[in-house]
């Protein structure tokens, strides 16, 4: 019975397309190749499944979005664009490798990730001035749980694991969510997973997950009976439905990314430069400049600053007063 609230979670009933644009979020945890991809995309080719044969709903009236490692604001973007939203009455965004875009990392405190928090917490109002009237689903992915930004994690009722924990602030984060049983059964999915005994072994590990929606701690499968046929059956479902990839950046398209950062970082740092020098608390001796800040002293060699910037430095005449001798 729990484990069909669980799917029951991502799979709504019809009667909530009458209330104002539904949300519901998950988050699924694991390690590197412990199959939060395939499982994900099993599971929710299973709620699809369930929608289609106990709510009356059509295959075109589904929309599934799977994104890699792009931000919000990108993803709604290319959903607007893509997708006739006036017809969507249920949107899957599975939103993978979430951390792989900084906007979604609680390390990357920068104007940018409160910008993505912003847009995420408006994207039903956002997709509904395009058209957007019916339920969202959104699933973010990621292998550590304590890296997500709090705005992700505050906001996602179901939260799926898929292997034991080695990160020590993640362990405890985890262990406090799933209590002592839980955790026993995600290290005996783990041990599955990692010393299988034959391909049904490994293959039932891979579909199954470790499930906590409020109440409820449960081991749930994207699978019924046989993993390999009815995972792959699952999967079949969300073929049938609207598709949209939204696939990551191209390398040179980050290099270029990080490339403006560097700039934008490097214009600051030369404004700060320039200011405390007409203060003063810049010196320039050869191959190294001098940064006087709160009485302490910051060295900079100078091969790590552009040469126009080593010009403006030192265009800037520093007067230093002469004491009086009594």
């Amino acid at each position: 019975m729990d484990r069909k609230v669980i799917l029951e979670y991502l799979a709504p009933p019809s009667f909530l397309l009458k209330s104002h644009i539904p949300f519901r979020s998950a988050i699924i945890v694991g390690s590197m190749n412990s199959g939060k991809t395939s499982f994900t995309k099993a599971f929710i080719g299973k709620a699809v499944g369930y929608l289609l044969s106990t709510q009356g709903i059509d295959e075109k009236e589904i929309a599934f979005i799977h994104s890699y490692e792009r931000n919000m604001s990108e993803i709604t973007k290319t959903i607007i664009s893509s997708l006739d939203l006036n017809g969507i009455k249920y949107m899957y965004l599975f939103n993978d490798d979430a951390p792989g875009s900084a906007a979604f990392s609680r390390m990357f405190l920068t104007r940018e990730n409160r910008s993505e928090m912003q847009f995420y917490i408006m994207i039903r109002h956002r997709l509904e001035r395009y058209g957007f009237t019916g339920i969202l689903i959104v699933i973010h992915a990621t292998q550590i749980l304590n890296i997500i930004d709090k705005t992700f994690r505050s906001t996602s009722d179901l939260l799926l694991f898929k292997s034991y924990p080695i990160e020590p602030s993640d362990k405890k984060l985890i262990g406090m969510i799933l209590g002592r049983s839980g955790m026993y059964a995600l290290a005996d999915l783990t041990f599955k997973l990692r010393m299988p005994r034959s391909i049904n072994d490994y293959l039932s590990a891979i579909y199954s997950a470790v499930a906590k929606l409020i109440r409820i701690k449960r081991l749930v499968k994207a699978y019924d009976s046989n993993p390999e046929r009815d995972s792959n059956r699952y999967k079949q479902i969300l073929e049938k439905v609207n598709n949209v990839v939204i696939e990551p950046k191209p390398i040179e398209d980050e290099e270029k990314d990080k490339d403006i950062e560097t700039s934008k970082l490097y214009n600051i740092l030369e404004r700060l430069l320039l200011t405390l020098r007409k203060n003063g608390l810049v010196m320039l001796h050869g191959n190294r400049v001098d940064v006087r800040i709160d009485g302490k002293l910051v060295t900079i060699p100078t091969e790590h600053l552009k040469q126009s910037t080593i010009e403006k430095l030192r265009s800037i005449k520093i007067y230093r007063r002469k004491q009086s001798v009594r």
